[in-house]
């Protein structure tokens, strides 16, 4: 009877871990897109300036969080999405409205990915 109970223990261990990973990935990354989205209304409306100060203030959140993330996720994702944040923070510093809008639409779209692959799913799960 013991030999069952290893395994269980060792199973529930392990989607534990996987639920409270994808909890905190989606707590980060949903915090950081309604940033982008308030970035992006600032943008269309003239206050660049503000809308830096929400960028920056993403971008350092990002380097706390990032140690954290290498752990957690793959580090070509996170790469590609780090290189995304910080060409948004390019284009906000220059007031490039155009391509500050599409950098942030894609750094949505990036931050949305990493959430949905550590969703539990039966499609992560294999």
């Amino acid at each position: 009877m013991r030999a069952f109970y290893i395994p269980i223990a060792v199973l529930i261990l392990l989607v534990s871990a996987s639920l409270i990973t994808g909890y905190y990935v989606q707590t980060s990354t949903s915090l950081w897109i309604d940033e982008l989205h308030s970035a992006s209304e600032l943008a269309n409306s003239g206050e660049w300036e503000t809308a830096q100060h929400r960028i920056s203030g993403i971008t350092e959140d990002w380097l706390r969080h990032e140690e954290i993330f290498h752990i957690l996720l793959e580090h070509e994702d996170l790469d590609e999405t780090k290189e995304v944040l910080f060409s948004t923070l390019a284009a906000c510093r220059e007031t490039d409205s155009v391509e500050f809008q599409i950098h942030v639409q894609l750094l949505i779209s990036r931050l949305q990915f990493l959430t949905e692959t550590q969703k539990a799913s039966l499609q992560n799960l294999l």
